[in-house]
C-alpha cells in the first residue's frame, strides 16, 4: 500500500479515505456543488461515475489522490507553497515524480 503523502493544508484534507463525495468536497472547499460538478464535467477534476439504472450524480466519487492533485493545481500565490509541499516529499517519491514527468514530456 502506498504511503499517504502529507497534504499542505490539513483543513482541506481527507486523511484515511480512498474516495470523497462531491458534497464533501464542496463543504470542505466552500465551493458550490455545481462548481465541483462543472470541474468534473470539464475534465478538470477526475471522478468515478457509478453508471447504471437509477444512479444520480450523488453517486459520483472522487479518488482522494485526484482531489489533492486538483487542489494543488488550483493553488494561487507564490510558488513557495508548491515548493514547501515538494520539500516535504521523501526523495524516493520525488524520483518517482521526476521519472513520471520525464516520461510524459518525452511522449508529448
Amino acid at each position: 500500500m502506498p504511503v499517504q503523502l502529507e497534504f499542505p493544508y490539513v483543513s482541506l484534507d481527507f486523511p484515511g479515505v480512498a474516495t470523497v463525495r462531491v458534497m464533501e468536497i464542496a463543504a470542505r472547499t466552500g465551493f458550490s456543488h455545481d462548481h465541483i460538478f462543472n470541474q468534473i464535467d470539464q475534465g478538470l477534476l477526475i471522478a468515478i461515475d457509478a453508471k447504471g439504472r437509477n444512479v444520480s450524480r450523488k453517486c459520483i466519487r472522487v479518488p482522494v489522490e485526484e482531489y489533492r492533485a486538483w487542489v494543488l493545481r488550483n493553488l494561487t500565490g507564490p510558488s513557495t507553497i508548491r515548493n514547501a509541499f515538494l520539500d516535504s516529499l521523501p526523495k524516493p517519491v520525488l524520483r518517482e515524480l521526476h521519472n513520471d514527468i520525464s516520461r510524459r514530456l518525452s511522449a508529448a
